[in-house]
């Protein structure tokens, strides 16, 4: 359909170029680019430069795809225009040519109010990485509540989008960023989301983030240092796959109150012994305070789940972490005892919280019940809850393969023994040859000689007497 212009005079054939045209046709602020001339402009910076210089506080510029590369003289420089959309139709692709050293384009709110809308779709970037440029993809500062969305990022040098500290609020949704030398998507600002993104073939990290309370949500990562890595307080990682990159597919340092839930890392550690997911301080700063559950760490040359030095209070809880070379779980234990981080149900048998945490001094004397579902002296799978009457629950765990075998066991204190914890339906006593001598020591145990053939089993107690002198008491 032929339009007036300065719109292209000649008929158009692509049905949603059409729709476009209709719309934005005399529109202010709107200029549609082609690289074919049937265009406003044939080049995108000549059509941001025209929105400027007309003073519009918003503009949108369309660009065609299909109909030839966008070459770049310099970087695609957008300022000071408080809402800005640039939108690719059918996928049109910016080429770097070779020896381009500048970033490709320049998202700046500066001027404007803080929260300066901007966004990018459906835009194609690709450089060539191997011919020495230098420069990264977008980079986005001064602004706010943007997006970034159904764009292809490709070996670009330096990195390919870059959020710095002064821009917040952005949704990353729906990109492929691949192949750089930096990383291919680093965020250092806060309230961020990027979301259902692929990322591959970086030399450092495929999402780097060191800006507080963002969220990582259904990504693909692999080919990369670290999948993701997060250096930054109050982090949600979620519903991510991370494979075969180098070293760890979530890296977590120094960080406090981070969430990892229900990702799948697996066949990490390509270059040697990278875990699933690291956990990891420093003696100026502990990682501490986070929750790890409901992940899958499976085939990882190293831990499935790894809580290494500088690590404490966190929750590493219900996690599959299977076939893992150096095993499920490991826990760092150089943090005072009572800072130790909370681990269970991590299978298969990840490590837990080892028996001395269970002296009977730890135990409530009221609201608590056990059952362990077998007479048996091996404690399958024995973790005991038990309810305070704040109504704050807490559990440990006696790991599976630990059996009463001897007369005595250490909890902790020297009084506190198995008799202290009378766990299961039904408690045996342990077998005796003879008789210690009674004394404080054993003050209140049961105690059975086993009878040979023919004779029968003795149970007896030991008892104070009046004269402060131990006796044993013969039961039978």
């Amino acid at each position: 359909m032929p339009l007036s212009k300065p719109y292209p005079p000649s008929p158009i054939t692509y049905a949603h170029w059409n729709d476009l045209v209709d719309y934005y046709a005399g529109k202010a602020g709107t200029k549609i680019v082609s690289a074919d001339g049937k265009g406003d402009y044939s080049k995108i910076q000549d059509a941001v430069d025209w929105v400027k210089g007309q003073g519009y506080s918003k503009g949108c510029i369309i660009v065609r795809g299909g109909v030839g590369d966008y070459e770049l003289d310099g970087t695609i420089d957008v300022d000071a225009i408080k809402e800005f959309s640039l939108l690719g139709l059918g996928m049109p692709t910016i080429k770097l040519p070779d020896g381009f050293n500048r970033n490709v384009l320049k998202l700046d709110g500066t001027g404007e109010e803080t929260y300066t809308h901007v966004t990018v779709a459906g835009i194609r970037i690709e450089g060539n990485r191997l011919n020495q440029s230098k420069g990264g993809g977008i980079l986005l500062e001064n602004l706010g509540q943007s997006w970034i969305m159904n764009c292809v990022l490709r070996d670009i040098h330096d990195f390919l989008l870059k959020i710095t500290p002064s821009a917040g609020a952005v949704k990353v949704l729906n990109n492929f960023f691949l192949g750089s030398y930096g990383y291919l998507l680093e965020v250092e600002s806060t309230d961020n989301e990027v979301a259902n993104n692929y990322f591959g073939y970086t030399d450092l990290d495929d999402v780097y983030v060191h800006g507080a309370d963002n969220r990582i949500v259904n990504n693909h990562c692999w080919a990369a240092r670290d999948g993701i890595k997060i250096e930054a307080d109050q982090s949600i990682v979620l519903n991510n796959k991370v494979e075969r990159v180098n070293r760890h597919g979530i890296n977590v340092h120094k960080s406090v109150y981070c969430s990892i839930v229900g990702n799948s890392l697996q066949y990490n550690g390509q270059e040697g012994t990278g875990d699933g997911i690291h956990l990891e301080g420093a003696a100026d700063r502990y990682c501490e305070k986070n929750t790890v559950t409901g992940n899958n760490c499976f085939g990882n040359p190293g831990y499935g789940i790894n809580e290494a030095a500088y690590t404490m209070r966190n929750i590493i809880l219900a996690n599959s972490c299977w076939n893992n070379t150096l095993g499920p779980t490991s826990f760092w234990d150089g943090a005072p005892r009572a800072d130790w981080s909370q681990r269970g149900f991590n299978s298969p048998d990840g490590e837990t919280l080892p028996m001395e945490a269970l002296a009977s001094d730890l135990l409530p004397t009221e609201d608590l019940s056990f059952d362990l579902g077998s007479p048996s002296k091996q404690f399958y799978y024995g973790y005991i809850y038990w309810l305070i009457n704040s109504g704050y629950a807490q559990f440990t765990y006696i790991k599976s393969n630990l059996i009463p075998q001897a007369d005595t066991y250490d909890l902790g204190e020297q009084s506190n023994r198995w008799r202290d914890l009378w766990l299961g339906r039904y408690n045996y006593l342990g077998k005796v040859d003879s008789l210690p001598t009674a004394s404080v020591e054993y003050r209140g145990a049961l105690v059975r000689v086993e009878g040979g053939t023919g004779v029968a089993d003795h149970l007896y107690l030991c008892v104070k007497n009046a004269d402060e002198s131990y006796q044993w008491a013969v039961i039978q």
